[in-house]
Order: C-alpha cells, then structure tokens, then sequence
C-alpha cells in the first residue's frame, strides 16, 4: 500500500508479507523498480521465511547493542511479538505516531 504522499513511500505490514510473501516482494521489487526476475524472486522465496532466516541468523544477525537493549534481530516470527518487547507506553506512543503520519490511510496492526 501506497501512501499520500506519492510514490516516496510503501508500507507492507508484516501480517500480509506473511499471508502473501510472493506477491509482496513482486511489489516491492516494482515500486523500487530493481531489475529483478520473478524467475529469482521464486528461488530466492525459501529465504525469505522465519525458518530460514533463524537457522542462518550467524549470517544474517547484523545487531550491535541496539537502542532498546536487545542485541538480537530475530524474535518469534509471531504477529503482535512486538508488544513483548515493548513498554505500554511505547506501544501507545508508537500508535499515537502512526496515526500522526498516516492517518487512518492504514490500518494499524497492534
């Protein structure tokens, strides 16, 4: 989904790209017009999962004393695992945010 303000922005929510991954990253690869073959978008899907990402996370893992404390990229792979790792009054400030920037353009996943 695009937002108002042109073509600068592209918000994909995690539930969809979990729902849909293949056709998320098709849009992606076209709304950043990369030079991409749905030929390599179908080899390069089975990396794109939490399974894959978790086995290989020495490889990909590329956190250092992050601003939140946690020194790990990979949490559960699990909608709403954010609010874990979150105060209420993060969660509530970050709604308030989204709702700032965006209006009710989107609906907000929480």
């Amino acid at each position: 989904t695009q937002s108002t303000w042109g073509n600068d922005i592209m918000i994909i929510h995690y539930e969809d790209l979990l729902e849909d991954t293949r056709s998320h990253v098709r849009k992606l690869r076209d709304f950043t017009e990369f030079d991409v073959s749905d030929e390599l978008i179908e080899d390069l899907l089975p990396r794109f999962t939490f399974k894959y990402m978790k086995e290989n996370k020495h490889r990909l893992d590329f956190t250092q004393n992050l601003a939140w404390g946690h020194t790990h990229l990979f949490r559960k792979g699990k909608r709403g695992d954010h609010a874990h790792l979150l105060s209420d009054t993060q969660l509530s400030r970050l709604r308030e945010r989204y709702y700032e920037v965006l209006g009710d353009q989107l609906p907000y996943y929480s």
